[in-house]
């Protein structure tokens, strides 16, 4: 992959990471939800289904907005799983719009089986355009907190084999100029160079060729 594709692609990724995705099939509250967050300079994705939703997580999202008209058992059921499947940095806010009499009769209903799997906020409709905005603006807030320990986790990982590596390599040519000085036969040191840099490098095989004449010849393999 070039240097522009692979640029390329993490925009695209990071892109998608900044979305605020939003289940709503039903009346105007997708494109209300889109019209509110869009003025202020949010990316709200609309899903279609549950389906769509779960694959969209799982490709990347800042949060997930849902009805609760939206969440059926069998809908909180995958959701759910989805989110269990999140890696240890990660803990997807998810917000639950709701109405009164709804969260009086089964909100708790609603949020059962996503407390250990993401941040859950229920959002009490009616809705001001302040309150909601308010909201999302907090959590892709919280995500983007997540998404600097993602980083810094990797960048420690980075490092850790960094270190290692020089530890490797720098053990493999003590152990080369040991056998340089224990002898003057050019096979053993050859041989030694080969085995240690093999291992030390993480390569399977490799093998030292030497020019006869007006030919190469394999004298040693290894691996």
């Amino acid at each position: 992959m070039s240097s522009s594709e692979s640029a390329t692609e993490t925009r695209l990724a990071r892109g998608k990471e900044q979305r605020v995705l939003v289940l709503a099939p039903f009346g105007r509250d997708a494109a209300e939800i889109g019209r509110v967050l869009g003025a202020v300079d949010f990316d709200a994705t609309p899903c279609s289904d549950v389906e769509q939703l779960c694959a969209r997580i799982e490709q990347g999202a800042a949060a997930a907005l849902v009805t609760e008209e939206s969440l059926s058992d069998e809908a909180r059921g995958r959701i759910a799983a989805t989110l269990a499947r999140q890696p240890s940095w990660s803990e997807l806010p998810l917000l639950i719009m709701t109405s009164r009499s709804r969260h009086d009769r089964d909100g708790w209903h609603a949020l059962r089986g996503f407390e250990k799997t993401a941040q859950v906020r229920l959002l009490e409709r009616p809705l001001t355009t302040a309150a909601l905005v308010s909201t999302v603006r907090a959590i892709v807030g919280s995500r983007e907190r997540q998404y600097q320990i993602r980083d810094e986790l990797a960048a420690r990982r980075q490092a850790e084999a960094a270190l290692r590596r020089q530890h490797e390599l720098g053990a493999a040519l003590n152990r080369i100029n040991t056998v340089i000085h224990a002898t003057l036969d050019s096979d053993d040191i050859l041989r030694s160079v080969m085995v240690e840099g093999t291992e030390a490098l993480g390569c399977e095989t490799a093998a030292v060729s030497l020019r006869q004449a007006d030919h190469w010849t394999v004298r040693f393999i290894h691996g």
